[in-house]
């Protein structure tokens, strides 16, 4: 597991404040090490995946944020959790999400949102979800927040649209459930000062050329073409080729120049 801690805080620790809870018989806190029971209980009815221990252990740590929505009995009935994670990371995976970066710039990774059967409805996924958004507002390095859901879980989809994430791609075979590959999703949400990647060339330059090492901007460029490549159909796919391809040669120029050209 990767994590960042933000702004010299551990996650977990800090006070919620924001959006409100409109449940009489239900109380809110990060998760502790004692809720791993619940935890499991919890996952194993909402989702059709089996974890291994290290991950529970790993939530209720104080190495992410968390919010645990409790009832009067202190069941757990929902949950939201969410792991820091370095810009680099996730644009390694995915190619360029962010139209400038810095070299401290950071994301927010929504590892698991749940809600029991008997909660659903009445408004708890939305109130996770919103205090997890609200936490990242205060974090000023942190522009955007992502999350993968299984492309058939259509009440979490129209969840995230309500709440103004976009698609950013598709994942084949993302989740093997029950032994059998499934489609997922990867939503977006910008905040901060966080805007969505112009595919240009001018943004290209700009983010492999300028904000970047000349020896990073040839690897990287490289990735987020084939990661452009792999989204397009069709017609698009050649021109992102081109693109590519012409992006690499000016890289290698530019490269080319900046040595001989000081000699």
């Amino acid at each position: 597991f990767r994590s960042l801690e933000c702004g010299g805080f551990c996650m977990a620790s800090l006070d919620l404040v924001g959006p409100q809870l409109l449940l009489e018989d239900c109380t809110h806190r990060p998760l502790r090490t004692d809720d791993n029971k619940a935890v499991r209980n919890l996952c194993s009815e909402c989702f059709p995946i089996n974890y291994p221990d290290s991950w529970y252990d790993y939530v209720v740590s104080n190495k992410v944020f968390s919010v645990g929505v409790f009832s009067r009995q202190q069941e757990l009935v929902g949950m939201v959790i969410g792991e820091a994670q370095s810009l680099r990371h996730l644009e390694g995976d995915v190619g360029c999400v962010l139209d400038s970066a810095r070299q401290t710039s950071t994301v927010m990774y929504v590892i698991s949102l749940g809600v029991c059967s008997s909660y659903r409805q009445r408004g708890v996924a939305s109130f996770l979800m919103q205090s997890l958004m609200y936490h990242v507002t205060h974090i000023p390095t942190c522009d955007l927040i992502y999350l993968h859901v299984l492309s058939t879980n259509m009440s979490a989809i129209k969840l995230y649209r309500k709440l103004g994430y976009q698609e950013l791609m598709t994942i084949p075979g993302y989740y093997h459930i029950q032994g059998r590959p499934a489609d997922g999703y990867m939503y977006i949400y910008y905040l901060n000062n966080g805007r969505p990647f112009n595919s240009s060339y001018t943004s290209y330059f700009r983010r492999y050329v300028v904000e970047t090492s000349v020896c990073q901007a040839v690897s990287q460029t490289y990735q987020s073409g084939m990661v452009f490549l792999r989204r397009a159909r069709g017609p698009q796919s050649h021109m992102l080729t081109y693109m590519l391809t012409l992006l690499c040669v000016l890289i290698v120029v530019l490269f080319s120049f900046s040595i001989f050209g000081g000699m």
